[in-house]
């Protein structure tokens, strides 16, 4: 795998020419031997051997306490304390809870200030917690997604966006030093992870970890919040995002079922040589449509979490309504229209009950996140297309 990381480098494999202060600012926290010596391997100078890194973490413990006691370390980085703030004294460094994660017990700051999430989908759960975040994360070109930015565009603008995906820019995320990072563990491996648990105490969940409301061994975005807020002490929180949402989705219920009574619905994904269509109890979209607004699923729908259909077998889509998530151009937030454009041409796409009705509406494909923010996202685009008379294509 290849890291975005740079260590420092010196000329000779001794430590004699190494900045301890500023190693002793943004090593872990922790008196483990060897567990800074594997962070030395990975974040300090260059060339050391094993015996090297031994003897230099000896000496960032012993200068990490100098400089706790003499006041001069930044404790931002230990205690959670943000830019500026003054931590009130060492022992804050014991304000920790420990929690169960994918890859065993963390201990994680109680009350943390600087909190980073893995990936933009992750920030979604750290907002609507009111977790204070170091930075947004995601893509390179842009960390931030639209329905972020709607709902929380003061909490987002002035925070720096680093690399998450589809590489890890550690050393961006080191530089920015936070007290705590969270991590939905979708396709993550242990390697990356102990890469962040190196700079951060890491939170790594599982999805499947996070059972409440599982459809199809997936979990819903409820019970993921649930687990995050249980493990931050912010469950009053939680319940009322969940429970908001759940107002504004029965509401919405009743003007569909007025609009839409008899009509069919489906999410179908085009691709450039297929389509893809994901099961009546595994998508988000479909949680959100056909359990929490009880609208119809199409006749063709199975449980399966997703399966494929080629082109010469169009006439199977059958449904009233469809949703087209749509994928942004490679390096850009800009949609991908080129599958949509494409199929317009063929005669039987034209033939189908939907398109011929007009009733085919597509939407960012990111609001197939599982999260609290996508689910009223797309409660959102409901309201605009279903319900407003917007046609989006």
């Amino acid at each position: 795998m290849t890291r975005n990381d740079t260590p420092m480098t010196v000329d000779r494999t001794t430590t004699d020419a190494v900045d301890l202060d500023q190693l002793a600012r943004r090593a872990p926290a922790t008196d483990d031997l060897l567990q800074l010596a594997d962070w030395l391997a990975a974040h300090g100078p260059a060339h050391l051997s094993a015996i090297a890194r031994i003897e230099l973490a000896e000496q960032l413990i012993t200068r990490r306490r100098f400089l706790i006691g003499a006041g001069a370390l930044g404790l931002g980085v230990i205690t959670g304390c943000g830019p500026g703030e003054q931590a009130a004294a060492p022992t804050a460094t014991l304000a920790t809870r420990t929690v169960d994660t994918r890859y065993g017990p963390v201990d994680l700051p109680a009350n943390p200030q600087r909190v980073l999430p893995r990936f933009y989908a992750v920030m979604d759960y750290a907002l609507v917690l009111n977790l204070p975040l170091v930075a947004r994360t995601g893509f390179g070109y842009n960390s931030v997604a639209a329905y972020q930015q709607t709902a929380y565009p003061d909490v987002l603008a002035d925070l720096p966006n680093v690399t998450t995906s589809p590489e890890i820019n550690y050393e961006q995320i080191a530089a920015l030093q936070p007290d705590c990072i969270i991590e939905i563990a979708t396709g993550f491996d242990a390697e990356r992870y102990q890469l962040l648990a190196a700079i951060a105490p890491t939170f790594s969940l599982s999805p499947t970890e996070a059972v409440e409301g599982l459809s199809a061994g997936r979990p819903t975005w409820r019970g993921t919040l649930r687990t995050i807020a249980q493990t931050f002490g912010r469950e009053s929180t939680a319940e009322r995002v969940i429970a908001a949402y759940a107002t504004r989705a029965a509401a919405l219920r009743a003007r569909l079922a007025a609009r839409w009574a008899d009509a069919t619905f489906a999410v179908l994904q085009i691709l450039p040589e297929s389509l893809v269509i994901h099961g009546r109890e595994a998508a988000h979209q479909h949680q959100i449509l056909f359990t929490d607004l009880g609208l119809r699923p199409a006749p063709f729908l199975t449980p399966d979490p997703q399966f494929g259909v080629s082109f010469e077998t169009l006439p199977e889509v059958d449904a009233d309504v469809l949703l087209l998530p749509l994928s942004p151009q490679p390096g850009s937030i800009e949609r991908d229209r080129t599958p949509l454009n494409d199929i317009q041409t063929n005669p039987l796409w034209q033939q189908l009950p939907a398109v011929a009705q007009d009733q085919v509406y597509a939407f960012p494909i990111e609001l197939g996140y599982p999260t609290p923010l996508t689910a009223t996202a797309f409660l959102d685009f409901v309201e605009q297309t279903l319900l407003g008379g917007t046609v989006a294509r």
